[in-house]
């Protein structure tokens, strides 16, 4: 049994999950020892249960979906961890996965929904939201700008050497940082000017725009000496001068190495004695002038002679008058060894050629895609050159080469600049860096996602136009009728339009077409279009409006005016509803005229429109005038309109009326002309 139990710890912990483990022994230890018996009892009918859970295939329990993991079977409740822990083909049933959730601190918060992550429940942002730089706390996880959002990528600071490359930073700024503007992106130098000493590279390492140089701005220059060491200082032995070349030392120039030791009271080969060993061999030094004249001499290394271009000179003897003290001259014409230089030569005498130079290695020239291998080579003056040629460069690209061969990849123009992606509320800012897929630079961030459309001044659909959809500035009515006031539309707070004008309020309604209450009706309650009667003279018609009063058509001022000016003829001719009431200050008044005492009173005679004394002619009372000498109708005028012929004479008093010569008494027609007696 032991043997069991030991079998599943080891399961249990190999899957790491030791917590649930203790969970399960702490619980209830008849599971482990379920297990075991499982285990057992599996075993022994040939069960395939490889993770002693009780569940595999062919064992009677029944089919285990991850034979591997005994927390994996159909008896394990689920958990959030994108397992199926129960086998029941569904992974993370019965957890609140894709709920929605809330994260962040108040004024700060986040909607986001429930994923799982291992074994917990975790609140995950439904927009993906990202730190930007912007001095805000845009994740809501109680930090600004931490680990330098936005930022990253190379920068030129504007300085000079090496202290022109930085890195695009997120400043943040601390309370205590008096005028510091946090939340923006600043090229911060990777190195400081000053901050580091000119060493010879080819590079301006100290920042002052100059290369290589020294103290007094000439070429950097250090000490150099390749003699045995401890020998630079002794004798005539002293040290040189390199001087920085092209971003490289030069050869040691200047310098005095040992040589061989000779009889000249100089210590040559520096080792502190001066012609040592000559005090044995005198003949070395001297000479009889008288038979020594000349002899072949060579003060280096004797290894040395004959060897590359080291040859031996001639020695004179010089007289000296005492013949004991005649001594050899210097050694004129001798060729010593040198400092190996780059000529093809061996300079030094040591049997090989060039052989500190490196000839014949393989060596490049050019930087980037413009590098081209070649071999080792000397040029002129001894210098050390590559014999390829580099190729032209190219414009750079983003595709992890130096393409313009200027010792930077991909440093593309405009690289490490300012870019910002996106429209409206999408805006986010970053910097231009590589996209090796289309080999040109792109935006470091990509843009946020929109969101409805509301009415605010914002782009929040992030289609470059603002308050789209509204109709803000066009002209807007609000109100009916006498209340309408005109405006244009504008954004409200809530995100709504709105137009910029409240309605006038109601007033009473009066019939001049117009909705004077704002209830929608105009002239309500004045039957306008009814049929009518007008006062008077005036006839049929329909109600309409005038002066705010409603008026039939027919009277003055309708359309259909049939009123004309009031006259005396007892008609109401003006439609007023009164009756001849211009001369009511003179109708039956008191009045006397040829006729006698009467009272003013219109006529009926229709060409008199104005009142007449009822004892006139054309008044009411009014006599006819009759042939009989007297003025009946007071006209002042006698038997008028009875003078057939015309001879002035009445025909009451004429005796021939008609004027034919006939008279009256003989006359069969007294009162026709063309009849009369003895007409023919």
């Amino acid at each position: 049994m032991n043997h069991y139990y030991i079998i599943i710890i080891s399961v249990i912990y190999m899957h790491g999950c030791d917590v649930q483990l203790n969970d399960y022994l702490n619980n209830d230890s008849s599971i482990l020892n379920e297990l075991i018996g499982d285990a057992a009892t599996n075993i022994s009918n040939e069960c395939i249960d490889n993770d002693f859970d009780g569940y595999g295939n062919g064992c009677s329990k029944g089919f285990d979906c991850d034979d591997y993991d005994p927390f994996v079977n159909p008896e394990i409740n689920e958990y959030c961890d994108g397992i199926d822990n129960n086998c029941n083909g569904i992974v993370d049933e019965g957890t609140e996965k894709g709920d929605p959730c809330i994260f962040g601190y108040p004024g700060c918060e986040i909607q986001g929904h429930i994923e799982c992550n291992g074994f917990q429940q975790i609140c995950v942002s439904n927009n993906n939201v990202f730190e930007v730089c912007n001095g805000v706390d845009d994740d809501c996880d109680n930090e600004i700008d931490e680990d330098n959002p936005d930022g990253g990528g190379e920068c030129d600071t504007g300085d000079l050497g090496e202290c022109n490359k930085g890195i695009w930073t997120c400043v943040v700024c601390s309370p205590e940082d008096i005028g510091c503007i946090g939340g923006s992106l600043g090229c911060i130098p990777i190195i400081q000017v000053g901050m580091q000493e000119e060493v010879c590279n080819g590079i301006d390492d100290d920042c002052d725009g100059l290369v290589d140089e020294g103290a007094d701005n000439n070429p950097l220059t250090s000490t150099c000496y390749t003699g045995p060491s401890g020998t630079s200082g002794d004798g005539l032995c002293h040290d040189g001068q390199w001087s920085c070349i092209d971003g490289k030392w030069g050869p040691c120039m200047g310098q005095v190495r040992p040589t061989n030791e000779i009889c000249d009271g100089e210590d040559n080969d520096c080792d502190g004695e001066i012609d040592e060993g000559f005090s044995l061999n005198p003949e070395d030094c001297v000479c009889n002038s008288i038979v020594d004249i000349q002899r072949d001499c060579y003060t280096g290394n004797p290894l040395t002679n004959g060897i590359g271009i080291c040859q031996s000179g001639i020695s004179s003897c010089i007289d000296n008058a005492d013949p004991t003290s005649d001594t050899w001259g210097i050694c004129v014409g001798e060729i010593l060894p040198i400092d190996e230089i780059c000529d093809d030569v061996d300079n030094d005498c040591d049997g090989e050629i060039d052989e500190d130079f490196g000839i014949n290695e393989i060596c490049s020239v050019g930087t980037g895609a413009c590098r081209v291998n070649g071999v080792k080579t000397c040029g002129l003056e001894g210098v050390v050159v590559c014999n390829a040629t580099p190729n032209l460069p190219n414009p750079e690209l983003c595709n992890h080469l130096d393409d313009d061969c200027d010792g930077i990849v991909d440093d593309v123009d405009n690289y490490g600049a300012s870019c910002d992606v996106g429209l409206g509320i999408c805006q986010r800012f970053g910097v231009l860096d590589c996209d090796y897929e289309s080999g040109q630079l792109k935006c470091s961030i990509d843009p946020g996602l929109p969101q409805d459309e509301l009415c605010d001044g914002i782009d929040n659909d992030c289609d470059g136009s603002i308050d789209n959809g509204f109709t803000i500035g066009e002209v807007c009515t609000v109100g009916v009728g006498a209340c309408e006031r005109s405006g244009i539309y504008q954004c409200s707070f809530d995100g709504t339009m709105v137009c910029n004008v409240q309605p006038g309020g109601p007033g009473v309604e009066i019939c001049d077409g117009i909705d004077n209450d704002c209830d929608d009706q105009i002239d309500e309650g004045f039957g306008v279009g009814n049929f009518c009667v007008g006062e008077g003279q005036c006839g049929e018609g329909t109600v309409q409006c005038k002066l705010g009063n409603s008026i039939c058509s027919t009277t003055p001022g309708g359309n259909d005016d049939m009123s004309s000016d009031e006259i005396c003829d007892g008609i109401d001719n003006d439609c007023d509803g009164e009756i001849d009431e211009n001369f009511y200050e003179s109708l039956g008044e008191a009045c006397v005229d040829g006729c006698g005492n009467g009272i003013y009173e219109c006529s009926s005679n229709p060409n008199i429109t104005w009142p007449v004394c009822s004892t006139s002619q054309n008044g009411s009372v009014a006599q006819l005038e009759i042939c009989d000498g007297i003025d009946n109708d007071c006209d002042y005028s006698i038997d008028e309109g009875f003078d057939i012929d015309g001879d002035m004479i009445a025909d009451c008093f004429d005796d021939d009326m008609d004027g034919d010569g006939s008279l009256n008494v003989d006359d069969c027609a007294p009162t026709d002309p063309a009849i009369y007696t003895g007409c023919p």
